[in-house]
């Protein structure tokens, strides 16, 4: 929750959605809902489970197109996404298993792309809510920032 505290709502907006989302996901999964061994056996838990990931698909696609002026990890992060939720909104809806297997991999490599995503955004300069990892970022870019500098007041 750092990002808000650093004026970064992109960031921000999207761990805390997805922070939810994935709750929810865990909430259903685990704790006595079980929904998807039962996706076979009933279709209307599979649409409605279909229709959740729609619904996630959708907020999705909003959220990456406003992240493609931000940057592109992020873009990338957020298409890996959208593209998981498209495959898992037909794959419930449905009940194929196989296409939410392939909906699980897709997530998996949007997992990448966002840890990717949070080491990058996380190591900028200055980012750091610990006031000593920030002295320690100012020191390791100083010798860079004087080089660059200098070189402006030269020209």
């Amino acid at each position: 929750m750092w990002a808000f505290a650093a004026n970064d709502t992109v960031h921000a907006t999207i761990f805390t959605l997805y922070g939810s989302l994935f709750g929810s996901v865990g909430y259903l999964s685990v704790l006595g809902f079980n929904v998807y061994n039962t996706l076979e056996q009933d279709k209307t838990v599979s649409h409605a489970a279909g229709t959740f990931w729609l619904a996630w698909m959708l907020i999705t696609l909003v959220i990456m197109l406003g992240t493609v002026r931000y940057s592109a990890g992020t873009t990338a992060f957020m298409a890996l996404l959208f593209i998981s939720f498209v495959v898992l909104a037909g794959g419930t809806w449905t009940g194929g298993k196989s296409a939410v297997k392939a909906g699980g991999w897709f997530s998996f490599f949007a997992s990448l792309a966002c840890i990717y995503n949070t080491f990058a955004v996380v190591h900028k300069v200055g980012y750091s809510p610990l006031s000593g990892m920030r002295s320690v970022t100012e020191r390791f870019h100083r010798k860079t920032i004087r080089d660059e500098d200098s070189a402006a007041a030269a020209v």
